[in-house]
């Protein structure tokens, strides 16, 4: 078991203060907070299928879909490419570099993790890749980033012209790129883990999955987190309890969630689970 200790600032520091001790990567903006104390985050289950399996009931879906469209048409279409139901997850940061230290988010959650349920202890099996120790340079090389060079066609001329762009940000997903981001994907191995086991990053680390599983079980995990307590993340904390008594998909960072929309609530939710006291605080209930 690797353990790294990862700090963060908890006394109210100033960014000031922490760039007098030479540790930009401990700042935050979000005040002070006891290091006792937290509230889970409910993520998800990842599942990652064998990569000969994905293929395969892609490609049935593909020529059942292809066969439908020949049958509504006398003109043959040409087939398209087979496309697995499953491809990895690439590269990337849960996080946006560009605004990493604004204030301006739904939650603050600096350290990831998931449970592994299956052992995932070979590359190339649909597991877990990071590039280790990467938030020590996160601040400096986020200055330093590269712009994405776009390609764009003027709409009357056809000409095309090069124009740089700042990274794309999708919400708190920041894609790292094959070729401007070269030096980090290099960074980027396998880390091997076993049923059971949890592993911690934080969350300014560029992570991924293999680009393959060639086992032939599926890679699952339960990805769980937890926040620290400050403002922020209590109100974070309250409306998951309210999703979660209310039987609602929680409003994250990975759904857009319409609040007035009642096809958000997947059933009547009659709670079943006696959470341990610690539960009960740890979800706000308490």
């Amino acid at each position: 078991m690797h353990v790294h200790v990862i700090a963060y600032c908890h006394n109210g520091e100033t960014e000031e203060d922490i760039i007098s001790r030479g540790n930009p990567e401990q700042f935050h903006p979000f005040g002070q907070f006891d290091l006792n104390k937290g509230y889970i985050y409910i993520d998800r289950i990842g599942y990652r299928i064998p990569t000969a399996m994905a293929e395969e009931i892609g490609g049935k879906i593909q020529s059942d879909q292809d066969e439908k469209e020949l049958n509504k048409s006398s003109n043959k279409s040409k087939r398209k490419k087979n496309t697995a139901i499953q491809r990895s997850l690439t590269p990337h940061l849960d996080c946006c570099p560009d605004t990493y230290n604004s204030s301006d988010k739904s939650k603050w959650r600096p350290i990831q993790c998931f449970v592994s349920l299956t052992d995932n202890l070979k590359p190339n099996t649909g597991g877990f890749e990071a590039a280790p120790g990467f938030h020590r340079n996160f601040h400096k090389w986020a200055k330093e980033r590269p712009p994405s060079t776009i390609t764009k066609r003027d709409a009357k001329s056809g000409a095309k012209s090069k124009v740089q762009a700042r990274a794309p940000c999708v919400g708190e997903y920041s894609h790292i790129r094959p070729k401007e981001d070269e030096h980090v994907m290099k960074a980027i191995q396998h880390v091997p883990v076993r049923a059971g086991s949890a592993v911690f990053w934080d969350n300014r680390i560029p992570h991924a999955n293999a680009y393959k599983n060639d086992s032939e079980i599926a890679r699952a995990v339960v990805y769980c987190s937890f926040l620290p307590n400050v403002e922020i993340n209590r109100v974070y904390a309250e409306k998951q309890l309210e999703d979660y008594m209310g039987g609602r998909i929680p409003r994250d960072q990975w759904i857009n969630v319409d609040e007035e929309n009642d096809s958000n609530v997947e059933e009547s939710n009659q709670q079943v689970y006696e959470f341990s006291a610690l539960g009960r605080k740890l979800m706000k209930i308490d």
